[in-house]
C-alpha cells in the first residue's frame, strides 16, 4: 500500500482510502480545511497503518473510503474507532455475487485488463458526460500494467481472507453505480444495522460533485 501525506500541521487527520486503480489525483479538486489528510492507495501489496503514531499526533481521526478501499480500510482500521467514518460505492466483501461485484465480472474484467478495457471502465464508472470530463481534467499517474497487478492482488486478498470487521458509521450508495450495484451495497450493509445508509443519485465516482470534505461528510442524499 503506498500513501501520501498531505500536511497542514493539524491536530486533526483525515484518511483516504482510494479505490482500486487509483490515486491521490481524484480527490485533488477537494478541499481539505485545517486538517492534514493521508491518502492511501494501490494495494498491491497489503499495508499497515502506524497506530500509535497516529493516535499520539492527531487528536481527532476521520475515515473516507471509496470502492475498494472500502475492503482496504476494513483489513487496515478494523477494531481502530473514528470521530467518522465513511464508506462510498463499496462493501466490506467486494467480490461477491451477492454483497458486491460478481465473481464473474470481476474475473472477466481482470483477465482482459487491456487500454481499451479500462477506457470503458472509466466511462462506466463515471457514468455522465460531466463527471467523465471532471475525471478525464484529474489524470492519474498509474499506469495499466500496474493496475493490472494491483487488481490480481486485490483477488487474492478478498479471496484468502473473511470479511473484515466494520469500521464505518455511515455508507453512501450511487444510485448510479455501475461498478459497485446498488442492490448489492444495500444488502452487504443491510448486516450492519448500526449504519446508516444515504442513498443518492450519484455514478461510482461521485466526488465531481463536491468541493471539499465537509461537504461529503455533511452529505443527506440531497
Amino acid at each position: 500500500m503506498r500513501t501520501i501525506l498531505q500536511t497542514a500541521n493539524s491536530t486533526e487527520l483525515l484518511i483516504i482510502f482510494a479505490g482500486w486503480g487509483m490515486d491521490e489525483t481524484v480527490f485533488g479538486h477537494l478541499a481539505a480545511g485545517n486538517q492534514d489528510v493521508l491518502y492511501c492507495f494501490d494495494y498491491t501489496e497489503p499495508g499497515e497503518l502506524a497506530w500509535p503514531d497516529l493516535a499520539a499526533k492527531y487528536r481527532r481521526i476521520s475515515l473516507l473510503a471509496w470502492s475498494f478501499g472500502v475492503f482496504a480500510a476494513g483489513c487496515c482500521c478494523a477494531g481502530r474507532s473514528f470521530e467518522r467514518a465513511l464508506a462510498v460505492n463499496g462493501t466490506l466483501t467486494p467480490v461477491d455475487d451477492r454483497f458486491g461485484i460478481t465473481e464473474a465480472v470481476f474475473q472477466a474484467t481482470l483477465e482482459n485488463w487491456s487500454e481499451t478495457v479500462r477506457h470503458k471502465f472509466f466511462r462506466r464508472m463515471n457514468d455522465d458526460q460531466m463527471t467523465n470530463r471532471f475525471f478525464s481534467a484529474h489524470p492519474l499517474r498509474r499506469t495499466l500494467e500496474s493496475q493490472r497487478l494491483e487488481l490480481e492482488s486485490l483477488a487474492a486478498q478478498a479471496a484468502g481472507s473473511r470479511s473484515p470487521a466494520n469500521c464505518f458509521d455511515t455508507v453512501l450508495i450511487g444510485r448510479r453505480d455501475r461498478i459497485f450495484p446498488p442492490r448489492a451495497q444495500h444488502c452487504a450493509w443491510d448486516r450492519e444495522p448500526a449504519v446508516r445508509q444515504i442513498e443518492a443519485d450519484l455514478p461510482h465516482y461521485p466526488f465531481a460533485v463536491f468541493d471539499n470534505y465537509r461537504e461529503i461528510f455533511h452529505f443527506d442524499g440531497n
